[in-house]
């Protein structure tokens, strides 16, 4: 079963030393948007970095993330969002 994914803003508080939840959206198509902008980023990194060992260090960190979305958050195509 797949457990419900959410997106949640979040501002500390320096106080408590805690992360207030300052608003949450479970929207499947701000999740994918959020997958895609992630993922951009990420491999942007790996492009951008200065030398052969930070580009190892990067890949491995997108490699890692694009495992996690993949369960988290497959991919979604246009087919896919016209059935819902």
């Amino acid at each position: 079963m797949m457990r419900p994914i959410m997106l949640a803003l979040l501002a500390p508080d320096l106080e408590r030393g805690k992360p207030n939840i300052i608003a949450a959206s479970g929207d499947p198509d701000l999740l994918q948007r959020f997958r895609r902008v992630v993922l951009s980023r990420a491999w942007d990194r790996v492009k951008e970095a200065d030398d052969e060992i930070l580009e190892v260090v990067e890949g491995e960190r997108a490699e890692r993330l694009q495992k996690v979305l993949d369960l988290l958050l497959p991919e979604e195509n246009d087919d896919d969002r016209q059935k819902n």
